[in-house]
């Protein structure tokens, strides 16, 4: 084999394995960003004392609930964390995410997120307590906005 051919294959080698373990490690972002989402419905725990609340989110809330999640990480061994409510949410584009949030024992959150409840991902990251504060001020907002059923 000649020493240009040699040296093609190791720089294609190197570049595919570099991106298959940037791939690999990277944790990815399972939440759709703030300009793609168009409609949030929120279900749990939300309300002033705790009570299951069902409500629309404003989408102008979703980039700080979203940053109350950020840096997730897949998590391949989630603990049996307590659900305190759940995110349906749909993009302009039509499509649909379910979104699982879960009280932990600890500041890290954790949640799961998927197309579909069944079909969903577990993940670390974000501030529990940052988290419920911003569903509850979401709440606050939809009934001024009056888009409480």
């Amino acid at each position: 084999m000649n020493k240009r051919l040699r040296w093609a294959l190791i720089v294609i080698a190197v570049a595919i394995g570099g991106s298959f373990l940037a791939w690999f490690n990277s944790s990815g972002d399972p939440l759709p960003a703030p300009e793609v989402v168009d409609r949030l419905i929120a279900s749990g725990h939300f309300g002033p004392n705790g009570e299951r609340v069902k409500f629309e989110i404003p989408v102008e809330q979703w980039p700080r609930i979203r940053a109350a999640m950020q840096l997730p990480k897949r998590d391949f061994s989630p603990a049996k964390w307590l659900s305190i409510g759940s995110l349906d949410i749909t993009t302009r584009q039509g499509r649909e995410y379910h979104v699982e949030l879960y009280q932990t024992q600890e500041s890290l959150g954790a949640f799961s997120a998927g197309p579909t409840f069944e079909r969903r991902a577990y993940y670390r990251g974000g501030d529990s307590e940052k988290l419920a504060r911003e569903m509850e001020a979401a709440y606050s907002i939809a009934v001024q906005q009056r888009k409480v059923p």
